[in-house]
């Protein structure tokens, strides 16, 4: 499920909540996650927190939040 929570001038903040891979066999990682922007980091915190490395697995029930760098510029709110 994706909602838009916000956006503003040159930033877009998206919450994805992750209801998980239910196949045994593969791990979905934060690499599998999409979202419309650039340089896009995944966070688990709505602000604050250390960007998640895309070999993370996700969590099922998991919200994760995007930040979008633009103009060498990351957004501080997701």
């Amino acid at each position: 499920m994706y909602r838009i929570v916000s956006t503003a001038f040159m930033v877009i903040f998206i919450i994805i909540t992750f209801f998980g891979n239910r196949l045994s066999a593969q791990t979905t990682t934060v690499a599998s996650l999409t979202a419309t922007g650039t340089g896009l980091k995944w966070y688990t915190t709505s602000s604050g927190g250390t960007a998640l490395d895309p070999s993370t697995p996700l969590v099922d029930g998991q919200h994760y939040w995007a930040s979008q760098t633009v103009n060498g510029n990351e957004s501080t709110t997701r």
